[in-house]
């Protein structure tokens, strides 16, 4: 799990030339020391053994263990040690410590806020031309490539929201089940209430891991309001079977896998070499490479020479694709003789995004909380109201197990308390995980709304076209007939839909300099190319040439 954090803290450290030491200190080294503090705190509390008690001398090991364990998941109160204990529990209630358990969350949350100003400059500020391309190391092995490693930041897959589906949640998902299943098959994940009689590190052992396996079952208390006696404790008829914690882990990579397949689909359909770019005629990946290397020409003239070659990828690709003429489906061909294919190819993928998100809700609705429509706000509503899982019954912390044991031909049937400590990080992890589909959920609908207009509107091509042409000087900023016509020309023949978003990819990973660059050598190429055939044709169709074609016969 380091290596797959690792290159996420090695980034931070980029880009020095764009920041000082003050903005170091804040999006760096503080970001980083509240990280740590927060990693610290929660391996301490989920791995470690966070808390030690006092008990009753006739209390055994597997007591002593289920009392920690409960305090610490219920939350401890504070007295002044020379005040005596209160007879009733409300005043123990108010004394109650449990901030602790949300300490390396709200770590977790500060940290990022130090970071959050950094990622909005890069945000608003990412055009500066790096193809990133990041994955780990076994994701090179030939077998793996480019489909199996959700770790790779794609250039040729969109833009950042594209990246935050495919990419930052995908691993998000990855490491909060390897941290569930390393939590449930690591170490100890339940801690069981046994009757005296069990033998110690046998009938208990065995009793936990019958109930783990098996699953447990969680009665909700409530106070009686009209009951004077406020220790008095009532137990609800309802109860809430609690077994989904076995498939956490699963389910987890499932949804990271779930967000990483609209990635894929993009991939094989949209090309990348050999056979697929076959059938495609245009290698969205060859294509941005291609781009991506006049980044790394610092030289005028190699820098020129290498946007000449990219044109020139760009245009092959482009004729190639112009010149489909059969195929085994018809309706993809047509796409791609109209200059469609990858805008629908694109918008489809957008659309899977979106479609993904609302079947992650559909899935943590079934999982964890069926009883609300809007399972993360009705959580949170339930904590702000003062409501904890012993009332709600959301991710219970104790739990009861019944299980038979034979013994000498009689079935003996126990009833157990058990502690689940796992609930405590699943309660956090999902509440966040709740938000942040939200988050990604909103910003996918966003930008498929804001990719259909400026990919399928002939204005929005048309003016993202001429923005660059006019900075770059290949068009004067007033309109001529010639200038206008040539353009038009440009973009519905030369360009058309799936050329406009080639460069929108461009310009999306390499920036406004670079697209301009490359859009302003293809126009220069294009018109040219126009006023070579109307030059021909004039010498062709001129009265001279035809008078002297006459004098000849």
């Amino acid at each position: 799990m380091i290596g797959v954090i690792a290159p996420y803290v090695a980034r931070i450290r980029r880009s020095y030339q764009s920041n000082d030491i003050i903005d170091r200190l804040n999006y760096e080294y503080t970001a980083i020391i509240i990280a740590l503090a927060a990693f610290t705190l929660a391996a301490t509390q989920y791995v470690g053994k966070p808390i030690q008690c006092w008990v009753p001398a006739q209390f055994t090991g597997a007591w002593e263990k289920y009392t920690e364990t409960y305090c610490f998941i219920k939350g401890s109160y504070f007295l002044p040690f020379d005040d005596d204990i209160p007879h009733e529990y409300s005043p123990r209630d108010d004394a109650v410590i449990g901030y602790y358990q949300w300490v390396p969350i709200m770590l977790a949350f500060q940290a990022f806020l130090f970071y959050f100003p950094s990622l909005v400059w890069k945000a608003l500020n990412f055009r500066t031309g790096e193809f990133t391309q990041f994955c780990l190391p076994f994701s090179q092995m030939d077998f793996f490539g480019d489909y199996l490693c959700i770790f790779n930041v794609w250039p040729d897959c969109g833009d950042m929201i594209d990246r935050l589906n495919y990419h930052y949640t995908a691993v998000i998902l990855m490491i909060t089940g390897l941290s569930i299943a390393g939590m449930l098959y690591a170490k100890h994940p339940v801690q069981c209430w046994v009757p005296a009689e069990f033998i110690p590190q046998v009938w208990e052992h065995y009793a936990e891991i019958y109930c783990f396996t098996n699953g447990f079952y969680h009665v909700a208390e409530r106070c009686d309001p009209e009951t004077t006696e406020s220790d008095e404790i009532c137990l609800e008829d309802k109860s809430i079977y609690v077994g989904y914690y076995q498939w956490l882990p699963l389910i987890a990579l499932l949804q990271a896998f779930m967000f990483a397949v609209p990635l894929y689909l993009w991939r094989i359909n949209a090309g990348k070499s050999g056979e697929h770019s076959v059938h495609l005629c245009i290698n969205v990946k060859g294509v941005l490479n291609s781009a991506a290397l006049v980044k790394k020409k610092f030289d005028r003239g190699s820098r020129t020479a290498q946007v000449h070659t990219a044109a020139d990828h760009l245009q092959e690709a482009l004729d190639m694709q112009r010149e489909l003429k059969s195929g085994t489906y018809d309706f993809l061909h047509f796409g791609k003789r109209s200059g469609i294919y990858l805008i629908g190819l694109y918008l489809f993928t957008k659309l899977l995004y979106v479609v993904n998100v609302v079947m992650q809700f559909v899935i943590l609705n079934a999982f964890l909380g069926p009883q609300y429509t809007f399972w993360g706000a009705g959580i949170l509503a339930d904590i702000w109201n003062g409501k904890e899982w012993n009332e709600s019954g959301h991710f219970p912390r104790v739990t009861m197990c019944d299980f038979n044991v034979r013994v000498l031909g009689n079935i003996h049937r126990w009833t157990v308390q058990c502690v689940l400590m796992i609930n405590m990080f699943n309660e956090k992890i999902y509440i966040f995980l709740w938000w942040w589909f939200v988050l990604v959920g909103v910003l996918s609908v966003l930008s498929l709304l804001y990719y259909l207009i400026a990919l399928t509107i002939a204005t929005c091509q048309r003016e993202f076209v001429s923005r660059y042409l006019r900075c770059m000087g290949a068009i004067s900023e007033q309109w001529n007939v010639r200038d206008e016509r040539h353009l038009n020309d440009f973009i519905k023949k030369f360009l058309r839909p799936d050329g406009v978003f080639l460069l929108r990819l461009i310009q999306i990973n390499g920036g406004d300099l670079l697209v301009g660059e490359i859009v302003t050598a293809l126009f220069n190429r294009y018109r040219a190319r126009v006023e070579d055939k109307l030059s021909t044709l004039a010498v062709t169709e001129s009265p001279d040439s035809s008078s002297s074609l006459h004098r000849r016969r």
